[in-house]
């Protein structure tokens, strides 16, 4: 036996496979990693990954915020259009691009002034605005599930980008919100959309002489619009 035949023989026993494939074929791979997948216990969470009720919400602002996102709490969806705008005023902007979300197409801009456009992203928009599929309250972070009612283009283009969230959406962890897209995945549709992206706060980098630079990838700014469950 050979080295490469020894180190082969070493990960097969390691893996614990069932079935006995010859040396060169490596569909024991496959078999292995499905043994691993069935029989994955429960994983641990930290303290923070565990809260629950209003102190869930808080944390998930308080997290949000340090990551430089700005969050406003709303009363209701109704509204959303006014607080935008009130926030673009100071730019001199009217353009706004919204999501074909029917929660969003459903809010009144009309006396805003601002010029409602609606579908994907695009690199002349200056502000966006989508709906968030979930949040993490342990990292403050977003998720945004892709699909035709939340174009991924919105969450990066726009340099501005304005995301309404429902406090109910938010969980504690990451492991809920994985589970909960499983839970809501169909019969006949696959299990993951085409893309999820987690946002915690506006793009940054501090790749040149590690100097912090909003933007670099991404909205330069994040206004998250936290609404109450029970008002939408």
């Amino acid at each position: 036996m050979n080295g490469r035949d020894m180190i082969l023989s070493r990960l097969r026993t390691a893996l614990d496979r069932v079935e006995n494939y010859p040396a060169n074929d490596f569909r024991w791979r496959a078999s292995a990693t499905e043994q691993r997948i069935h029989k994955a216990g429960p994983v641990l969470l930290p303290d923070r990954g565990r809260a629950e009720g209003l102190a869930r919400i808080e944390l998930f602002a308080s997290e949000a915020k340090l990551a430089q996102a700005e969050v406003r709490r709303l009363a209701a969806p109704d509204d959303v259009p006014q607080v935008v705008a009130d926030i673009l005023k100071s730019t001199g902007w009217t353009h706004l691009k919204i999501a074909p979300d029917d929660r969003l197409q459903a809010l009144d801009f009309t006396g805003t002034a601002l010029d409602i456009t609606c579908g994907s992203g695009a690199g002349g928009d200056h502000a966006g605005l989508s709906w968030a599929y979930g949040a993490v309250a342990e990292t403050g972070t977003l998720v945004m599930r892709s699909g035709p009612a939340s174009p991924t283009t919105l969450n990066f283009l726009p340099d501005w980008h304005f995301v309404v969230l429902s406090t109910e959406d938010i969980a504690a962890n990451y492991e809920q919100v994985w589970a909960r897209l499983r839970e809501e995945a169909e019969p006949d549709t696959p299990v993951m959309p085409r893309t999820i992206n987690w946002i915690t706060g506006p793009s940054r980098t501090a790749d040149i002489e590690q100097t912090l630079l909003l933007g670099a990838h991404g909205p330069r700014k994040l206004f998250i619009l936290l609404i109450d469950a029970e008002t939408i």
